[in-house]
């Protein structure tokens, strides 16, 4: 049962809230998109209004100002208000067409009324989506997935800088750590001339493959695109865990596992630094920390 407490809005105050949801334009899009397409409409208008028969001229008015007031409108009330239109206008036109002053023209000009609104309409809609893409391509997490290996396709090593930034920045007031782990692997020439280059590249894979299956959601792998032999991998493991080592023992054992040779070390961050360039690295041998 509704709460017979909660008072209903008036009708005058419905008409209000509706009246502000219909024409409250997004001004942003307005100042920095929609001028250009209205100044073009303004000036196409006058353009045309100067040249058109003094017959035609009612009709191009009525046209002109539902193109522009589309511009404030959602499609559905666009498509409401021309059609509005269009019912009372050709009322009019089919009662003064006993003067015999009308011609084909006002009827296709009447046959536009009821799409014209919705033209500025959706331009305004598909702006206000392209500002809402733009908006998330600024985001650390989608500007980094951007950032890939043109080798492997794993996230690059830029990408994994724009994560680790994001996170200090998120994070500042409570020193949440992060955890950086470096896989090096060596030789990586040699073998490529034994094995190829596919065959190391699927190697690479399959340890991201492994790598990703014991990292919890959030955490992310990255490759050091520049020379191909790093790998690194940012965790945010419960800071109120022996976390250090929780990693280096679910991580270690895939680099025991490899043929080729290879090298762990890992960081704390922020403790042992805020980016790559300045990581103070401390080397895991046999599962330990060297300090």
């Amino acid at each position: 049962m509704p709460d017979s407490r909660i008072k209903n809005p008036s009708i005058g105050k419905r008409i209000q809230r509706f009246w502000e949801k219909v024409t409250k334009p997004d001004y942003r899009v307005f100042a920095e998109f929609l001028i250009w397409p209205l100044l073009a409409v303004f000036t196409i208008g006058i353009s045309t209004y100067s040249i058109l028969l003094p017959a035609y001229k009612g009709e191009w008015i009525v046209l002109f100002i539902l193109l522009i007031s589309g511009t404030f409108f959602s499609i559905p009330i666009a498509a409401i208000v021309g059609s509005v239109t269009f019912i009372t206008y050709s009322i009019w036109l089919f009662s003064t067409q006993l003067d015999n002053t009308l011609t084909a023209s006002h009827f296709i000009l009447l046959a536009f009324m009821p799409f014209t609104p919705i033209f500025l309409s959706a331009t305004r809609l598909k702006i206000v989506d392209i500002m809402h893409l733009a908006s998330l391509l600024e985001l650390p997490q989608v500007r980094a997935s951007m950032n890939i290996s043109d080798w492997s396709l794993l996230p690059s090593h830029r990408a994994l800088e724009l994560r680790l930034k994001q996170h200090i920045k998120e994070c500042e007031d409570n020193e949440t750590p992060a955890v950086l782990v470096k896989f090096s692997f060596f030789e990586l020439e040699k073998l490529v001339d034994l094995l190829g280059e596919n065959v190391l590249l699927h190697e690479i894979k399959k340890i991201a493959d492994d790598l990703r299956e014991k990292l919890r959601s959030g955490d992310m792998i990255a490759e050091d695109i520049e020379t191909h032999s790093t790998l690194y991998v940012i965790a945010f493991p419960n800071p109120a865990s022996d976390y250090l080592y929780g990693i280096i023992d679910r991580l270690y054992p895939i680099l025991e596992n490899r043929e080729f040779k290879s090298a762990m070390n890992v960081a704390v961050v922020p403790r042992d630094g805020n980016a790559l360039f300045n990581i103070n690295w401390s080397l895991v041998e046999d599962g330990k920390v060297v300090e």
